[in-house]
């Protein structure tokens, strides 16, 4: 019997339909998943005398994804550009409907605002799944890919539902493209291409790369193109990309190209030196010189989101290059927020970021929290999917939407569950950084597990990720008077990061070195500011809990017991880390908190 979490925000309704349904036009796929959809989301079955009809039809005037949904008192068409959009709004009905919203009164038209809208993933042979706490890999086990058909064609319904339509699958390599070729075969029908992450070798030889996109090709036609996150001792060459990328080209294919500097070590001592830099150096001179068909991977931010980072200044920087905006589906809180924050930073004094999709950002791009886990582990974590497949359809859409859309497809629409989730999951990251880092500062993690704190663990390493704390000040300058940072930016952004008085203070210890006793916009200093959101954000985490309580027999009970014990941890957690960062800034200060509250482990 699948449980709750499986189904996601595809959960059966009670609430009983209007209209009995009845289902005519274009046959197909689209069709059988609109009767399927009323099959298991309504217990109701379309037929020929029902009272309504829906209707399916092909239109060539549309886009081959794009699709309108009009309603009448007697029927709804439903018209896509091609198979792909005709199923797009086929899903998109469904969810209206068990939102309760009238099919009548229907009136809508949809067009993604980019072509590529992709979902990485981790996945490695052994069917461990890197940085995620959902299970075990949807595609590999025991070294080969191995897949539940069932689990497999459920995830490809769910990727669909929400508009995402390529998926890579990476440690592609000649022994596995059979299997690769059943993999697309299951994907295919739901209108996502698959995606071959590959691994780099002999960089510029050409016939190498023609024979294996070749060889991929003919076991995939539809394949996307390939993903390549190069090794570590790598630094990118046009040359070596370009090759790649002409091998494709014949096929149609796109090269997705990791523009993170995994590779990037420093020497602690060397305080001009910063892993923020490093992406931007290496870039940056590259742009006009990659094939038309090459798009960069590109991170939001320039280290390796952290819960507060400014944006990459590669975003606006490369004009005649294709970027892929990347996000991360963390499982340790609500991510929407941090998009919509990202694509509402400036670029210019003229461009928001949300200004570059479809122009110099021509793919939307994610990390997958996903596994055979209740897909995402957390139930909660799913919202994260949810929220990026819609916002990289439409990114017009507010968090507050993705969100409150989630939570009443997941839960129900009765508003006294839908609000306080809605808050719960907004607030979610703010709350998170309070008991971690503040202010940008970042880091401090367990390098054994990153859930845990360890203020100095990256202090002494080459990682580049440093708060260089004294008994005086913290933070780093990246400043023109520092590591010189804020030069990589446009100069209006620049300015606005150089001067601690203009710099967003949530971003303040990431762009200044402040002491402790730096005044903040509140009046408090530094430190206090930094004690004080440490004891909040525990006491945030029992709001959640007390929040979470008043859902019990509103919600369903496997459901509501798993996001209880969830948060139980993270109080644990949250408990942590303000014991552990607030006695590290005690034990540098010998400051006290002004409050007088237990700082635990401090000699008083």
């Amino acid at each position: 019997m699948l449980g709750f979490g499986y189904r996601a925000w595809w959960q059966p309704t009670h609430a009983p339909l209007a209209f009995s349904p009845k289902v005519t036009g274009e046959a197909g796929f689209a069709a059988a998943e609109l009767i399927r959809g009323f099959s298991v989301l309504f217990n109701v079955t379309p037929s020929e005398e029902g009272d309504y009809t829906l209707a399916l039809a092909l239109d060539d005037t549309l886009g081959a994804e794009a699709y309108t949904l009009v309603g009448s008192p007697a029927q709804l068409v439903i018209r896509g550009g091609g198979a792909r959009g005709l199923l797009y709004g086929v899903y998109v009905l469904l969810g209206r409907l068990c939102l309760g919203r009238p099919v009548e009164t229907t009136n809508v038209k949809s067009a993604p605002a980019v072509a590529h809208r992709v979902l990485t993933h981790t996945d490695c042979p052994t069917g461990v799944v890197e940085h995620s706490h959902a299970g075990w890999s949807l595609f590999f086990k025991d070294g080969k890919l191995g897949y539940d058909l069932p689990r497999l064609t459920d995830y490809a319904r769910l990727l669909a539902s929400v508009g995402i339509n390529e998926a890579a699958v990476n440690h592609i390599n000649e022994a596995k493209l059979p299997d690769l070729a059943k993999v697309a075969e299951v994907f295919r029908p739901f209108g996502i291409r698959l995606v071959a992450g590959v691994a780099f070798s002999k960089p510029t030889v050409i016939k190498h790369w023609t024979q294996l996109a070749r060889q991929v090709y003919d076991h995939v036609p539809d394949l996307a193109g390939f993903f390549i996150a190069p090794p570590l001792n790598y630094r990118a060459e046009p040359a070596a990309i370009n090759c790649i990328a002409r091998a494709l080209a014949p096929h149609g294919g796109v090269l997705y190209w990791r523009c993170a500097i995994d590779n990037y070590r420093q020497d602690w001592r060397n305080t001009e030196a910063d892993r923020a830099k490093a992406a931007y150096e290496v870039f940056r001179p590259l742009d006009g010189q990659l094939d038309d068909n090459v798009i960069l991977h590109t991170p939001h931010s320039p280290t390796h989101f952290q819960v507060r980072e400014p944006n990459s200044p590669l975003l606006g920087a490369m004009t005649r290059t294709r970027q892929g905006l990347a996000f991360q589906l963390n499982n340790r809180y609500a991510t929407a927020a941090q998009w919509e924050e990202v694509l509402d930073t400036p670029v210019t004094n003229a461009c928001m970021t949300r200004g570059l999709i479809g122009h110099e950002v021509t793919a939307l791009m994610a990390e997958a929290n996903t596994g055979d886990d209740n897909w995402t582990g957390s139930l909660l974590a799913q919202a994260n999917l949810y929220a990026f497949g819609r916002m990289a359809w439409n990114p017009a859409q507010t968090a507050e939407q993705c969100t409150r859309e989630w939570a009443a497809l997941t839960f129900g629409t009765a508003p006294d569950v839908v609000e306080p989730l809605t808050h719960l999951l907004l607030a979610s990251r703010a709350v998170h950084e309070k008991y971690t880092t503040p202010l940008g500062l970042g880091g401090m993690t367990h390098p054994a597990n990153p859930t845990l704190p360890a203020p100095e663990s990256g202090e002494y390493t080459s990682h580049g990720m440093y708060h260089r704390a004294t008994h005086t000040h913290i933070g780093t300058d990246r400043t023109t008077h520092g590591t010189e940072f804020t030069a990589q930016y446009h100069p209006y952004v620049r300015d606005l990061y150089e001067n601690s008085k203009s710099c967003p203070e949530k971003l303040l210890l990431f762009f200044h070195r402040v002491p402790f006793s730096h005044k903040l916009k509140s009046g408090k200093t530094l430190l206090q500011h930094c004690y004080d959101t440490h004891f909040e954000g525990v006491l945030d985490v029992q709001r959640f809990i007390t929040i979470w309580e008043g859902l019990h027999k509103k919600i369903h009970l496997e459901a509501f017991n798993a996001v209880r014990e969830a948060l139980e941890m993270q109080l644990t957690l949250a408990k942590e880390w303000r014991d552990v960062v607030n006695n590290y800034l005690y034990r540098l200060t010998g400051t006290a908190d002004a409050q007088g509250r237990k700082i635990h482990g401090s000699a008083d």
